[in-house]
């Protein structure tokens, strides 16, 4: 059983690959063709998710710096000096 499958695995992956072109060297040609498309695609992605994790990372930082003027307002308000004020 265990045969078959290696055997219909590799009769299957020998067709694919002739399916690509019909020259050994057109085979190479589409398979470098599929890598650099993929990593092109792989660079939009990761750029895009560069941008959007930069986005996010601004909106925490402004959150925090809005809550730190808070602290420092209500701080002031009850007479506590600025020094003493826990970040």
């Amino acid at each position: 059983m265990n045969s078959l499958f290696i055997y219909s695995a590799g009769f299957g992956s020998g067709w694919f690959a002739r399916s690509l072109a019909n020259t050994p060297e057109g085979v190479g040609g589409r398979l470098l063709e599929t890598a650099y498309r993929a990593k092109e695609r792989f660079g939009h992605w990761a750029l895009s998710e560069y941008e959007r994790l930069e986005d996010m990372w601004a909106e925490v930082r402004s959150r925090v710096e809005q809550e730190d003027a808070q602290v420092q307002t209500r701080a002031a308000e009850h007479g506590v000096p600025g020094d003493q004020v826990a970040s």
